[in-house]
């Protein structure tokens, strides 16, 4: 992920998380990296304070491939069992944006589904995702863009764009 997204870990800004896995299947990845959903720390540890699971790996500073380099947990601790965090809710954010994107840009790839779209749908549709890769290489180089860039209503325009390409797609089959 370091070539596209950057190094994902627990001091990462909220915002490389939802953007992650979108811009990791823009770049052609199959996933965002070594995330653990509860790495607690639990492992008593030679120098007597807790590790995590990842503690106990061998380093690797090959190209971030290492277990160290992770995301120890997108779950916290709840009494009665793990509870969602800021983390795995903008993963989940993200994730679902990735679906809708990808949706989209399969219709727009496959002739027939592309023209039953029709040429003003399928335009305005690639607009929205030429737009929404910009805005992510500007978040890439400062992640406090995802704040300023109107990111919700982004989330909001590509699930309505991905709810007309089902329409229309359902009309023409």
């Amino acid at each position: 992920t370091s070539k596209t997204i950057g190094r994902i870990d627990d001091d990462s800004p909220l915002s490389q998380y939802r953007i992650s896995c979108e811009a990791a299947m823009l770049s052609g990845m199959r996933g965002i990296g070594w995330i653990g959903a509860d790495f607690w720390p639990v492992l008593e540890g030679a120098r007597g304070r807790l590790d995590t699971l990842l503690d106990r790996h061998p380093m690797d500073h090959r190209w971030n491939l290492g277990l160290h380099w992770s995301v120890t947990h997108l779950l916290g601790r709840g009494p009665d069992g793990p509870l969602p965090t800021l983390r795995h809710q903008m993963v989940r954010a993200g994730l679902q944006e990735a679906e809708a994107r990808a949706f989209i840009e399969r219709a727009l790839m496959d002739g027939t589904q592309r023209a039953r779209l029709g040429e003003t749908l399928a335009t305005r549709c690639q607009k929205l995702l030429d737009d929404r890769q910009t805005a992510m290489t500007w978040t890439r180089l400062h992640w406090e863009m995802l704040a300023v860039s109107d990111w919700e209503q982004r989330a909001a325009d590509l699930f309505a764009a991905a709810g007309e390409v089902a329409a229309a797609l359902a009309q023409g089959g």
